[in-house]
């Protein structure tokens, strides 16, 4: 239920027409989903926002309870629906920080291994997520920052004004009334999930990885020959429809003609008889990439179309691209088809497919 009092901090018309301010309501959070599908980090500062008062070196001794504990959760659930959960905190006291969802863990929601990474010292908020920001390899307009402190979320609007910002209240009781308005929290809650999005933090550790593996090295040609790459090109299975179709919809830098598909749109091409659509599994010695890459092709008169073919940066340079076309070319053969056709679309973003 909305009371009316609870509306008159967020929409002036309230007090004049509360009916007004409800649909004003209804649909600034509908629309609010429209752009929270970019949001894919949410980074939170510890002390007054994830729990009630401050750890130290003398204890744990904070309160979980109440808005806290809803925020964590809230983190949780968006945690396990394939959003990444950082903590930046300028608390000189890093350890401590991680004991309380470690050591208090049976009282917490979100859990310490939910966290892909921390950046906790006293050092400017701005340069934690910056650091983190190349960290997980994502840029600062997919971020979300939860502080309590009102000079912190000045400094980041000002330094990063491309990190969405949202400032918790000091009374925990208007804490507790504003959090269910913090509409970007709750826009993934109940939509259909993949076996990546519920894995993705472990991607991202894997990538992290990585990343240190390839600094030992001193080409590329060295590092990926050192992370024994699998690849696997086969036709989805019925559990793969929602993420082939996550695939077209999310994927820009690498797609040949930025074609999107729907879950039903997925499983339609692949019963017709004259399309089909193969996709890339691929796994290295620190883990497993998961479903990266989808191609829709068409089966015409003497040759063989690839519509659309969309792959994860995250596997490019990893000999995915030679595996698919090669598997292309062996299906043309079978089939007495003499050319292979590949289109392509340019978007402005999509230069990396045109090679």
């Amino acid at each position: 239920m909305i009371h009316r009092n609870d509306l008159k901090g967020f929409y002036a018309c309230a007090q004049e027409d509360p009916m007004a301010a409800v649909c004003a309501m209804v649909f600034r959070r509908a629309s609010s989903s429209l752009w929270s599908h970019q949001v894919k980090v949410f980074a939170s500062d510890c002390d007054y926002t994830l729990w009630d008062g401050a750890v130290s070196e003398d204890g744990l001794e904070v309160g979980l309870t109440g808005p806290y504990l809803e925020l964590q959760r809230r983190l949780s659930v968006l945690q396990t629906s394939g959003r990444l959960v950082c903590l930046a905190s300028r608390n000189a006291y890093s350890e401590m920080i991680e004991r309380v969802l470690k050591d208090r863990a049976s009282e917490c929601e979100l859990a310490w291994d939910q966290v892909v990474a921390a950046e906790v010292h006293p050092g400017p908020k701005p340069e934690s997520l910056q650091r983190l920001s190349a960290a997980l390899g994502l840029s600062l307009d997919a971020f979300v920052f939860i502080d309590d402190n009102s000079f912190e979320i000045a400094d980041v609007r000002r330094s990063t004004p491309e990190v969405y910002t949202i400032h918790v209240p000091g009374d925990p009781a208007v804490y507790a009334r504003a959090l269910p308005h913090w509409w970007v929290l709750d826009a993934f809650v109940g939509r259909a999930q993949t076996t990546e999005d519920a894995r993705r933090t472990e991607l991202y550790r894997s990538n992290a990885a990585r990343r240190a593996e390839k600094e030992r090295h001193g080409s590329l040609e060295a590092f990926v020959a050192s992370l024994e790459v699998s690849i696997d090109i086969r036709p989805p299975s019925e559990g793969d429809m929602n993420r082939v179709s996550q695939i077209s919809m999310r994927t820009n830098q690498f797609n040949t003609t930025q074609l999107r598909f729907s879950e039903e749109q997925v499983r339609s091409w692949c019963s017709s008889g004259s399309h089909f659509v193969l996709t890339a599994q691929v796994a290295d010695k620190f883990g497993d990439y998961g479903l990266v890459g989808a191609a829709f092709c068409t089966r015409a008169t003497g040759s063989l179309i690839l519509d659309c073919f969309a792959l994860s940066c995250r596997v490019l340079h990893r000999g995915v691209e030679q595996s698919l076309f090669r598997q292309l070319g062996r299906a043309a053969m079978e089939e007495g088809l003499e050319l292979l056709e590949v289109r392509f679309r340019a978007s402005g973003k999509n230069d990396l497919a045109r090679g």
